[in-house]
């Protein structure tokens, strides 16, 4: 039996999600090697620098100068690196957002198996839905309708890595719904977060696609989905593909400004008819795999999570929520 302390490997570990994955691993004792292009800075990462467990590699994910500690055995690589969002993957431009989501992705898959990995863990988007009908429940085996870039390129890294995958390693990919709340790297061009941000600095927030209903999970359970899927059985994690979002924290964009309303008297509401070149998004999802395969359920409301980023807003914890640290692209959240 081998003595070396059991290693996750996790791209794009300096960002929203990765460096509240990263704390949350190190906490529970794994070893953690971080690989990110530092694209948004390395701040997030800071806290960690010290620790016996951890370790960085700065890279490009296609790069491949992943620089592996030799004194650990890997247990899993869960791949959250990306082109992230509609509006990031709009600016750089198609060819650039698919050789990084989706040749990227591939090749990442393709070097864990080459080294022997055992589990890889991708995590896509539920955006790649795309239905107009919100009386319909979305699960994983729904038709898939991607109306942007960033959805198109997820959907299209799933399928090469299902091709990809072979025996020798098992393969789950998390499409994850609208995330929001608090991390190392707080992002505040994403639904939630940017909906508070704009109500304290403003006043008042700007709602596109009033009616439209999406479902929000904090930071903190998307972690524990992520630990979920890494304690369960190998075997049984093999091809699944999951959503990852939280059944109770489905609200239209008109009730998610009121809820905030109420955390912050005395905003108001904007309503503006954009279209975003007729992307429409617009369902409910259906959580019963996620929760009849793992037994996993989110925890975190919706009112819980914006409240914690209102209380770190009004107490100044975050200096420059503007700033390009907090956003991965300029544009109204949609």
């Amino acid at each position: 039996m081998s003595n070396k302390k059991p290693l996750i490997i996790i791209s794009g570990g300096a960002g929203f999600i990765g460096s509240q994955l990263t704390a949350s691993l190190l906490d529970r004792g794994f070893a953690v090697h971080v690989i990110d292009a530092l694209l948004y800075g390395g701040d997030s990462l800071l806290a960690f620098i010290h620790h016996p467990d951890f370790s960085f590699a700065r890279s490009n994910i296609l790069d491949g100068n992943f620089n592996i500690p030799t004194n650990t055995d890997v247990k899993a690589v869960i791949h959250l690196a990306a082109i992230a969002g509609f509006p990031a993957c709009q600016i750089i431009g198609r060819d650039i957002a698919c050789r990084y989501n989706i040749d990227g992705a591939e090749a990442f898959l393709k070097w864990s198996i080459a080294h022997g990995h055992p589990r890889f863990i991708f995590t896509s988007t539920y955006s790649a839905f795309g239905s107009e009908n919100d009386t319909e429940l979305v699960s994983e085996f729904s038709p898939q309708n991607p109306q942007t870039l960033y959805a198109e390129t997820k959907i299209r890294a799933e399928e090469a890595l299902r091709s990809a995958a072979n025996n020798s390693i098992s393969l789950t990919i998390l499409r994850l719904c609208d995330v929001f709340g608090l991390s190392p790297r707080t992002r505040f061009d994403v639904l939630g977060n940017q909906f508070i941000w704009n109500a304290i600095q403003k006043r008042e927030i700007t709602v596109f696609q009033r009616s439209f209903l999406r479902c929000l999970i904090h930071v903190s359970d998307v972690i524990d989905g992520i630990l979920a899927v890494l304690s369960a059985p190998i075997e049984r994690m093999s091809g699944k593909t999951y959503i990852l979002g939280n059944p109770n924290n489905h609200h239209t964009k008109e009730d998610l400004a009121r809820i905030i309303m109420d955390l912050i008297p005395g905003i108001r509401i904007v309503h503006k008819d954009i279209t975003f070149g007729g992307y429409r998004r617009n369902f409910q999802i259906d959580p019963n795999r996620m929760l009849h395969d793992l037994g996993f359920q989110p925890v975190v409301s919706t009112r819980e999570g914006l409240d914690e980023v209102r209380s770190a807003l009004d107490y100044g914890l975050i200096r420059d929520p503007a700033g390009d640290f907090h956003h991965n692209a300029r544009f109204p959240v949609i």
